[in-house]
């Protein structure tokens, strides 16, 4: 069975577990508590919905292929963690944004 490549692995995971604790600082903050909790639940339920995906693949597919192999078969389970990791990155966007905000008014 193919797999992605060890780096790819690493990039996954680094920003898995920075958006956690980026979620928990925030929360802990009091800033953006409902984006927080949504991107919360997002980082614990769409990875999984991608590991559920990943072990049905075939053999000649990686994880990266058969999301997009059943993306195009309109299977709502691999739209899933495409939306829940979109989100993640919305998430990031608005709080480097108001960061930036923040500092150049200062």
């Amino acid at each position: 069975m193919e797999t992605l490549p060890v780096w790819v692995l690493v990039i996954y995971y680094l920003f898995l577990l920075t958006s956690l604790l980026g979620i928990l600082f925030s929360l802990f903050q009091k800033k953006f508590i409902g984006y927080s909790l949504v991107a919360l639940l997002m980082l614990l339920t769409a990875p999984l919905m991608f590991l559920w995906i990943a072990l049905g693949r075939a053999e000649s597919f990686n994880e990266f292929e058969w999301l997009i192999n059943q993306i195009g078969r309109g299977s709502i389970a691999a739209i899933y963690p495409v939306a829940g990791f979109l989100y993640l990155f919305f998430w990031w966007g608005l709080i480097l944004k108001t960061k930036i905000k923040s500092t150049q008014v200062r």
